[in-house]
């Protein structure tokens, strides 16, 4: 599926979409690098230097299918235990002026440690989760014109 697709002016009509993505990060000895990018197209990107962080991505978008991606980077496993852990926590997505929260729609890449790995031979490559906990990245699948496609996942009943 290609993402972020170039539209003709002539022939789409850009659709406005705000996208709200509030994180919080846990930090042990070095703040999380991240890269968020809508399409493909870095929209913030470095060390997360706060324990949260609200973004507000405000964007005229083609019709079809976008991609919303954050990618962490830079967690040791060396640094980390039970008790200690660095992470970077999804903790809403939110669409236009709604108040309901979209992350249920997301998936996680993690890039498991070989070590873990062989210890956990039936890791499953994507799972669902808003934790990232290892190094990965974390996608948000979603087609504009918005309102279609929340009234197709949200299984409202037809629309015309």
């Amino acid at each position: 599926m290609i993402f972020g697709h170039s539209c003709r002016i002539m022939d789409m009509k850009k659709n406005s979409l705000i996208i709200r993505l509030n994180l919080s990060f846990r930090v042990v000895d070095t703040f999380p690098d991240i890269i968020i990018q809508l399409d493909n197209k870095i929209v913030l990107e470095g060390l997360q230097r706060n324990e949260c962080l609200a973004l507000t991505i405000d964007q005229q978008l083609c019709p079809g299918p976008h991609l919303l991606t954050i990618d962490f980077k830079n967690k040791n496993y060396s640094e980390c235990s039970k008790n200690k852990d660095m992470a970077v926590i999804v903790d809403q997505v939110k669409l236009q002026h709604l108040p309901d929260d979209f992350k249920i729609y997301s998936w996680y890449l993690p890039q498991y440690p070989e070590d873990w790995l062989k210890d956990h031979p039936n890791s499953k490559p994507e799972i669902h989760s808003n934790y990232l906990g290892w190094n990965g990245r974390w996608g948000f699948d979603f087609e504009t014109p918005i309102y279609a496609w929340i009234h197709r996942k949200m299984n409202l009943g037809w629309s015309l």
